[in-house]
């Protein structure tokens, strides 16, 4: 089967080119259709259609910049006829998805993710038809996370269709580099000892929310735990990196390759992102290949991919003292939870996710 995939961020996150490359190696006829802007550079991957379409300016009018994705797209549709369309984001991606299928009869999927959510279906209000148009259309819904996918059935679609939209809404969520799975750190970790060492990785901005959860880390210090922070990530927000850096028991890392950043998850005890939204949050993945419990926000894009208490807890992203009481139950039942982390992260391993894909795609395509 041909499958025509349509990302407009297979360049910004590594999530797609992972997928496209287990597709490949699978023996999928898989192509990705990428819409860029007019001056972004040229990569020329394979099996990857890059749309040079649209201006940066284009994205102040949505059904413009759509319509100029569309154009391209539709003669890419009509060029390589696939049997399946996927689109990688509800309101970009979907709509060009639903446009094909009206045009050339070509069923779809669709994954919603955080902006579509978090973003485009909270504050356009003017799109949210357009969203239950996509739904009802497509031959199955993805979601990266059963928060998510409980969010739609309530909010986003009519109660009358909850019954027919919960049969097509599917889990599936993202893969990791397959360098995380290769290098799986399955021996079992001593309970932490005199030092508590945490970790939390990603771009230093108020969304992933490191202040807070340094105020937490106080919090623990005040009640007599000797605790360290290490935040690895570029310093996007230069205020909240500055007030980081001026705190005595945050230990502040750059951005690091996998091949380095593995190490700081190895001589770490916790892995922490309270992050105030997330799509899905490959890092709690990560983590968890290298036998790290792991503490993730409510209602975000990595809750419910376990039980409470299987690989870690759920924490109040608003909340310090949530965030630091977390910590501390996660340390008194750290032996049984840090067991159980290494095995449980098989399921976001390359292999995994891309052939749950791939029965997703036979069974909308009903073979």
């Amino acid at each position: 089967m041909r499958i025509l995939h349509i990302s407009n961020d297979y360049y910004n996150s590594k999530v797609y080119q992972t997928l496209h490359q287990g597709f490949l190696a699978d023996g999928l006829d898989s192509v990705f259709f990428v819409p860029m802007r007019y001056q972004d550079p040229r990569r020329q991957d394979v099996s990857v259609i890059e749309a040079h379409c649209f201006h940066p300016y284009d994205r102040y009018w949505y059904m413009h910049k759509q319509r100029k994705i569309y154009r391209c797209f539709r003669r890419e549709v009509e060029h390589l006829r696939p049997e399946l369309l996927h689109g990688y984001f509800l309101y970009s991606g979907g709509i060009h998805c639903l446009w094909a299928k009206r045009e050339f009869g070509i069923p779809y999927v669709v994954t919603v993710q955080n902006t579509d959510v978090n973003t485009i279906y909270r504050r356009l209000i003017h799109l949210r038809g357009l969203g239950r148009e996509i739904f009802r259309e497509a031959e199955l819904v993805l979601f990266v996370s059963d928060a998510y996918r409980n969010y739609a059935l309530e909010h986003m679609v009519s109660p009358g269709e909850r019954e027919q939209m919960a049969r097509k809404f599917k889990l599936l969520p993202f893969a990791v580099d397959p360098f995380w799975t290769e290098h799986t750190a399955s021996e079992t970790r001593c309970p932490p000892g005199e030092q508590l060492r945490l970790v939390t990785a990603g771009v230093v901005n108020a969304s992933k929310n490191q202040l807070r959860l340094a105020k937490a880390v106080e919090l623990i210090r005040a009640q007599g735990v000797d605790a360290e922070l290490t935040v690895v990530g570029a310093g996007e927000n230069q205020e909240i990196d500055r007030a980081l850096c001026g705190m005595d028991f945050v230990r502040r890392v750059q951005k690091l390759p996998k091949e380095q950043l593995i190490e700081e998850y190895r001589r770490a005890d916790l892995f922490v992102l309270p992050s105030l939204t997330e799509s899905f949050g490959l890092v709690y993945a990560e983590a968890l290949t290298q036998g790290l419990p792991v503490l993730y926000s409510e209602g975000q894009g990595f809750d419910r991919q376990f039980p409470e208490g299987v690989v870690g807890y759920h924490v109040d992203p608003l909340s310090a003292q949530d965030i630091a009481q977390r910590i501390l139950q996660v340390i008194q039942e750290y032996a049984g939870i840090q067991s159980r982390c290494a095995e449980a992260s098989a399921r976001f391993s390359q292999r995994a996710v891309c052939g749950q894909s791939q029965a997703y795609y036979r069974e909308a395509l009903h073979l």
